[in-house]
């Protein structure tokens, strides 16, 4: 993994490479475990198509539910420190991507590229740039993004029967939407 910031540290992230990162990351695994269960019990085409298009959706949910946590959750709750991805180098953190994405000031800008890429990143710095993306709607935007994933995702097994399975599935979409850990 070091090997991989350190090469792209300079590099920023468009929306389009985080969300095929994401989907290679978490959406990937989470769909195939879905499908693989599907596969086992022996469902349907349309059933194992369903649980394709939840376990994708559920995937990229999760990771950029786990990237906004990272930058605003509490660490007490999360059990890591907060901005672990800023002071690591991970340019691949939605907030950071939509940031640069909508930011105008140039002077914030500047100041967010040049903390993300700074050799040794203090807390003084993760403040600073998590103050900067807060001055945007990239929190909000990221928390739409996955809402309409975990909304997807539910969509998707409305095919299913009514059952206590289905009811958690549905349930732990939602909790994808909603932790705090």
């Amino acid at each position: 993994d070091e090997p991989y910031v350190i090469e792209n540290r300079y590099k920023i992230v468009t929306l389009d490479d985080y969300l095929d990162m994401v989907y290679k990351k978490t959406g990937s695994l989470l769909q195939t475990a879905c499908v693989f269960g599907a596969l086992s019990a022996k469902a349907s085409s349309e059933i194992i198509n369903a649980f394709n298009t939840y376990g994708r959706n559920i995937g990229n949910a999760f990771q950029i539910g786990d990237d906004i946590l990272d930058l605003f959750g509490e660490e007490k709750k999360i059990g890591k420190k907060v901005g672990k991805d800023i002071i690591e180098h991970k340019m691949g953190n939605i907030l950071i991507t939509l940031t640069l994405e909508e930011i105008t000031n140039k002077k914030d800008r500047d100041l967010l590229i040049s903390i993300l890429r700074k050799d040794r990143v203090t807390d003084a710095d993760v403040s600073k740039a998590i103050e900067i993306i807060s001055k945007t709607n990239a929190k909000k935007r990221a928390e739409n993004m996955r809402d309409k994933y975990v909304e997807e995702a539910i969509k998707a097994i409305n095919i299913l029967p009514e059952s206590t399975a289905k009811n958690l599935l549905v349930e732990l979409a939602k909790f994808i939407s909603t932790r705090e850990y």
